[in-house]
Formats: structure tokens, C-alpha cells, sequence
């Protein structure tokens, strides 16, 4: 089970992390924690700011590859993400996701992230700088309900940087439960960010499609999104409304999900 309490850099798997892609790189890694009726909610990462489901803050440039975590992060204050809370510096997320016990049907209202500023579902605070990686976030997804009180978004919070990141393949498959966009919050600096087949989730009043129109972004009902290839053995559900059930979107190289997802009864 998965229960971490602290201030500042709290993290799931950790608290601060630094290095560089020619040192190492962090792959086939994963938090959980399994919701029981003496546990449930399910277990969570808490702290004030810099907290991360996966990794409180991350420096250098680590590429973090088929990693995953599926907890509730909560935050006091900023750079709260599902995945990762701060990363100022030039690392990848590449094949990840996040997710929680937040969610069973459209009409729950539970929040998997959950913070003050620079609230995302994946990232809450990225810096570009002059990023090494064509692509920053790719591949990746997050199924976490997100609620926060400034530069919300479905996938990163904020980013700060001198270049143009890429953000390819990401979707945000839970629910803005605030103000915000459906990908990026907000961008400061001369940072123009390229989208690529960037989606989120929008059906029975979750999400409606009154965003922000950008290039790359576009939205996606949960019929267009059910493309996913795993097996009920490979889905692994909190809620019991989702016990048996096969994870329905198309999923990353993980080769599983572990956490709730939205669904529509009856489908």
C-alpha cells in the first residue's frame, strides 16, 4: 500500500531524483496500492508542494519510460502532479500514465490530483529550458480526476522554457474538476509548445468541449477512445463497479492499467 505524508519533494516511488540520460534512465517502474474496504480510499502521496505520485521533483535529464502510478496525490500549495510534481529541468516522460480510485462513473466528483497552482494530471510544473528530448511528454495518459486552484491542467500544470517541447500522443482520459485546459495550464517564458495527436476525454458533461482551440488538441468521446487492447486479467480496478471490466482505451507499453477509470453504466 501506498501512504506517504510529508512537506516538500514528497513522491510515491521518490522524493527527488537527479541525474542524466548518460547515466541511467528509469524504466518498468511503478506505485500502487490496493483499495480495501479498511483502506479504502485508496492510498495517497501528500504534502505541501513538489509532490508527485511517481517522483517529488526530478532534475537533470532522466528519461522515465513504461513507469506508471496509481495513487490520490494531494497537494497544499504548488507543482502537484499524478506523476510528477517539479521537474525543472530536461527530463522525458515516454510510455507512463497515472491514475487513482477517484473515479467509477461520470457522475463522481472525487479528485486523483489535487493542489493549490500548477495542478496536472501527469506533470504539475515542467521547465523546458533547451530541452535535449524531441518529444518532453509522449505516449502517455492519465486518468485521474484534477482540481486545482490556478494553471490546472488535464495533463501539465505549467511550463517554463526558452524552446518549442513537443507533447505527442497524450491524453487526458479523467475530469477537470476546476478552471483549466485539458492538456497544458499554462506556458510562461518564450516557450511555444507543438502538440501531436493530443486528446482528451469529452461525453455526458465531462469535459465539455468549450476549450481552447490549438493546433494538435483535439477532444474525443468515450466511443472514439475505446480502442484499448488489454484484458480484463491485465485491468485492475479499484471500484467494484469496474471489477471484470477491461480497461477500454488504448493503453501504453506497460501492458496493464491499475486504477479506476470513467465509464458510462450500461456500456
Amino acid at each position: 500500500t501506498c501512504y506517504v505524508e510529508g512537506a516538500e519533494h514528497v513522491g510515491g516511488f521518490a522524493g527527488y531524483l537527479t541525474g542524466n540520460s548518460s547515466s541511467y534512465s528509469l524504466s518498468d517502474c511503478g506505485v500502487r496500492g490496493e483499495a480495501t474496504a479498511s483502506n479504502y480510499p485508496a492510498p495517497r502521496v501528500r504534502g505541501t508542494e513538489a509532490v508527485g505520485g511517481f517522483v517529488g521533483e526530478a532534475t537533470g535529464s532522466i528519461p522515465f519510460v513504461r513507469c506508471y502510478a496509481s495513487t490520490r496525490t494531494i497537494g497544499t500549495d504548488s507543482a502537484i502532479g499524478g506523476f510528477a510534481g517539479f521537474i525543472p529541468s530536461q527530463v522525458k516522460i515516454d510510455n507512463c500514465y497515472s491514475s487513482s480510485d477517484d473515479l467509477g462513473t461520470y457522475e463522481g466528483t472525487e479528485s486523483g490530483v489535487t493542489g493549490g497552482s500548477e495542478v496536472g494530471g501527469l506533470v504539475g510544473y515542467l521547465s523546458t529550458g533547451w530541452s535535449i528530448w524531441p518529444n518532453v511528454i509522449s505516449d502517455s495518459y492519465t486518468t485521474c480526476n484534477v482540481r486545482g486552484s490556478g494553471s490546472t491542467g488535464g495533463i501539465l500544470g505549467v511550463a517554463v522554457g526558452l524552446s518549442s517541447p513537443s507533447f505527442s500522443n497524450c491524453r487526458f482520459l479523467g475530469r477537470l474538476l476546476s478552471s483549466g485546459q485539458p492538456v497544458l495550464g499554462r506556458s510562461i517564458g518564450l516557450l511555444i509548445p507543438v502538440y501531436f495527436n493530443c486528446v482528451y476525454l469529452t461525453a455526458n458533461g465531462v469535459n465539455d468541449d468549450d476549450y481552447d482551440r490549438r493546433a494538435g488538441i483535439s477532444s474525443r468521446t468515450i466511443a472514439q477512445l475505446s480502442t484499448g487492447s488489454l484484458s480484463a486479467a491485465d485491468s485492475h480496478a479499484y471500484r467494484s463497479e469496474l471489477a471484470g471490466r477491461a480497461f477500454p482505451y488504448a493503453q501504453t507499453a506497460c501492458g496493464h492499467h491499475y486504477g479506476d477509470w470513467l465509464y458510462v453504466e450500461g456500456a
